[in-house]
């Protein structure tokens, strides 16, 4: 495909992308004749035919995100089945995505998750750096399964990937002011269009967003309500057009958070029985106390990140090469009342820098009845992070210090070769070479930290050597058959095999040396799916059945205040769905179900009667039944379009970690959400009024057990949050 064809094709993809209902109905366009077109995807590293991949793919328009409350990165989980997070640090910290049970449980900076997170194609390797808000987005793809060939590092479970609105040869951009609950002001808009005729492009966005805290603090001359927003983000964008054989893409991107009152959690008591050895709550706030806290102690975050990439695009002969290169740093500075009350018990905090340089060469050849993509990827990560923790006001006060890097580099290859018209053979493979350094040095600053969580690990290469050092080889890939059983359904039956790299703990208390590194996690994944359009195109059904064999899977577990990760094998199997309905020409209706079991074999543990045994755990933030949904009903009314929606989600209950306690069993909730939109004839103007959350219903949304000091963090579900916004485009 020559450049100036891509050219054309991205017109058309931006076009489609943004008809797409308000309401999100993911993964569908409605026609002029009311039947479902099809929607573009590049879960293959190129424009397809959502319909045409074999692949489990949820994907949601830039208006359908807005128009269901989706305002940053996180939570887009609450609409797509099968996809939690782990909050492990609260709300905007940081963010690890769960799909299909597949995840990271651990809140050290310097780990990577096992869903990958993508902005613009470009690897985000950072927990930190995942965090960040939604403006000006042209779509954004939840790919669920291993993506070991294509996409390779960390997408063991899977990938979410956001695309950012880019600059066209017209003049367009639009304005867009809400107000809200807890005092909310947001303000958005972008402006975008051809410098130099032809040549040079350009779109600059920007938005800000104030809020008051929805956590209230009860104590009496305590601090400020938890959770407000103060945060703003700007982004950059110019493309050159050199002709019909190039163009390039340079995009700069700053956000920063900086709320006064930053991530905290509510408090509940607990403690461990002496014959099983589980933790269980002594003690628990009341659905009417879950959005309540006594902190003395004024938590505080304030998170940084910056984001250039540059995208370059040549038509070499029958070739189609690309180059990305990419910089991605995120600075966080964040502390918190760990023991949640009046009384400074314990505290906690982080203070990180992380830096990533990314470059990947991407080749493309169409042969006809072959496709071949292949490519090198090299990457490098750095991350330098302080960890300090005061338990008893001053009393036991240590600092744990991490000073990790990893270099890696990648060579992939997929080839799609049609064995007929309707039967398509697709085979990939990925060769992986990663080598990592890491130091991890505490430091005590009063004697009577030894007695309370042991000696002092100096974890450095002068006093532990090779134990410090990783240096492996890593083999990813694919095996698929695609089946076109005719022009409306697609069935395909595939072998994926995902790999997530080998790492190191950080601790903040005393485990064995030996116990410092942890494996690489292998994934072979077996599905077989159905994609079907029916119902005279009126309908779509996408449906996968897959089972996952884990061999050594990274599963995390509490001790004291930290986490560190152990491997173990786990078998898991599930069911996904996707439905797309248009019953009639002014209704519109979309549903998600995600149905999974999973098991980790073989869980360490330090019985109190049997001393050390192994047990098998339920797989931890993995409900066994979720589901998501969307109706919607447009009239004519007021020159111009109404539309009213209702959407909803709901998750089974789950734990929170490994061990499966009993305190970090979270129940199961339901979350409803609605809204009401009025867009003038012309589609310039639009208001729209969005309630999530209808009913304040209270639960919680994750569990951290620190029963060792009598502890546990809970942190709530986000409460009923209303906005008003109007938006005038041009």
């Amino acid at each position: 495909m020559n450049i100036s064809n891509r050219k054309i094709l991205t017109k058309a993809i931006s076009g489609i992308l943004s008809s797409l209902p308000i309401i999100g109905l993911t993964g569908t366009v409605l026609a002029q004749d009311f039947t479902l077109e099809e929607v573009v995807i590049t879960a293959q590293h190129r424009e397809q035919n959502l319909q045409d991949v074999g692949v489990a793919v949820t994907a949601f328009s830039g208006e359908s995100l807005s128009g269901l409350g989706v305002v940053d990165s996180e939570a887009i989980a609450l609409h797509t089945p099968g996809l939690q997070v782990s909050n492990t640090a609260g709300y905007g910290s940081k963010m690890n995505f769960v799909m299909r049970g597949v995840g990271l449980n651990d809140y050290s900076d310097h780990q990577e998750s096992g869903v990958a997170m993508y902005q613009d194609g470009v690897y985000i390797s950072s927990l930190n750096g995942s965090v960040f808000a939604l403006f000006d987005i042209e779509r954004a793809e939840v790919l669920r399964g291993p993506q070991g060939t294509l996409f390779g590092r960390s997408a063991t479970g899977g990938l979410v990937n956001f695309y950012s609105k880019k600059p066209s040869d017209e003049l367009e951009g639009y304005v867009k002011s809400g107000v809200g609950s807890y005092n909310e002001f947001t303000l958005e808009g972008a402006v975008g269009g051809a410098l130099v005729e032809d040549t040079l492009l350009g779109r600059f966005a920007v938005q800000t967003k104030r809020s008051d805290g929805w956590l209230e603090n009860k104590l009496p001359d305590g601090p400020k309500d938890a959770y407000d927003v103060n945060s703003y983000a700007v982004r950059g964008q110019l493309q050159y057009l050199g002709g019909d054989d190039f163009d390039a893409l340079l995009q700069v991107e700053y956000g920063r958070s900086n709320p006064d009152a930053g991530a905290v959690f509510v408090r509940a008591e607990s403690s461990s029985d002496p014959v099983t050895g589980d933790h269980f709550r002594t003690s628990s706030p009341s659905d009417d106390e879950l959005h309540e806290g006594n902190s003395n102690f004024e938590s505080h975050l304030d998170l940084e990140r910056t984001f250039v990439s540059l995208t370059m695009n040549w038509a070499v002969g029958e070739y189609d090469l690309t180059s990305t290169t990419a910089y991605i740093n995120s600075d966080k500075d964040r502390n918190e009342d760990t023991d949640m009350g009046p009384t400074s018990f314990l505290t906690t905090g982080n203070v990180t820098d992380a830096d990533e340089i990314l470059q990947e060469f991407r080749l493309y050849r169409d042969f006809g009845p072959m496709r071949l993509t292949s490519g090198l990827f090299m990457f490098n990560y750095q991350v330098k992070s302080l960890f300090p923790v005061d338990l008893l006001d001053g009393v036991a006060p240590w600092d744990n210090f991490t000073d990790m890097e990893k270099d890696s580099q990648a060579l992939y290859a997929q080839l799609e070769f049609d064995l007929s018209d309707d039967f398509t053979l697709i085979g990939g493979l990925r060769a992986s070479h990663e080598e990592v350094d890491m130091e991890y040095v505490q430091i005590y600053k009063t004697a009577n930290v030894e007695g309370i969580i042991g000696a002092p690990l100096v974890f450095t290469e002068e006093n532990f050597g090779p134990l410090t050092k990783l240096d492996e080889e890593y083999y990813s890939g694919n095996l698929q058959l695609n089946w076109l059983k005719s022009e409306d359904t697609l069935v395909y039956l595939s072998y994926r095999l995902g790999i997530k790299p080998g790492s190191f703990n950080a601790p903040l208390v005393a485990i064995p040396v030996e116990d410092m590194q942890f494996k690489e996690e292998q994934l072979s994944a077996y599905e077989f799916g159905v994609k079907s359009d029916f119902y005279d195109g009126r309908a779509r059904l996408n449906l996968s059945l897959w089972y996952y064999d884990y061999k050594d899977y990274q599963g995390t577990q509490f001790k004291s205040v930290a986490t560190f990760v152990t491997n173990s094998d786990a078998k898991l199997y599930g069911l996904d769905a996707d439905l797309f309905w248009l019953p009639t020409d002014s209704w519109q209706v979309t549903a998600g179900l995600a149905l999974l079991k999973g098991t980790v074999e073989d869980v360490g543990f330090s019985s109190p009667s049997e001393g050390e045994i192994t047990r098998d755990r339920d797989m931890p933030n993995a409900p066994e039944l979720s589901f998501n949904g969307a109706i919607a009903y447009e009239w004519e009314a007021l020159n111009g379009t109404m539309k009213a929606d209702v959407d909803w989600s709901y998750n089974s209950e789950t734990f929170s970690e490994l061990q499966n306690h009993s305190l970090g069993l979270r129940g199961s909730y339901s979350v409803f959400g609605a809204g009401l939109s009025w867009a003038s004839a012309d589609e310039n103007t639009q208001v729209r009024l969005k309630v999530t959350n209808i009913g304040n219903r209270k639960y919680e949304a994750y569990v951290v057990d620190i029963t060792d000091f009598g502890l546990t963090q809970i942190l709530p579900g986000k409460p009923l949050y209303a906005t008003l916004s109007a938006t005038y485009s041009w």
